[in-house]
């Protein structure tokens, strides 16, 4: 069976965007914390910083998702989508 993606609706897009980006940004503190906790002069700027990293991330989740759902539509609107090829399992019963 195939099927095409025609259009993505923009608003769900920009919230899962925003989330997976926000978990991004809280995957990332430990590592950033790392490498500033081994400069003295930036600990303080540092630590700020990893506090607000996932709030950064988050929104520039929501800024792609929010263009990229954009620029995909208009895209597909032209040259009409992706398309998938599915196939249907067979019942685990």
């Amino acid at each position: 069976m195939n099927i095409r993606l025609r259009k993505i609706a923009i608003g769900p897009c920009v919230k899962v965007a925003t989330i997976l980006y926000g978990l991004i940004g809280v995957i990332m503190i430990p590592f950033f914390l790392a490498v500033t906790l081994l400069d003295s002069e930036m600990k303080g700027f540092g630590i700020a910083f990893a506090f607000f990293m996932p709030i950064i991330y988050a929104g520039m989740g929501a800024i792609g998702g929010l263009i990229g759902s954009a620029v995909y539509n208009g895209v597909a609107g032209m040259v009409g989508g992706l398309e998938f090829e599915l196939e249907e399992l067979p019942s685990r019963s």
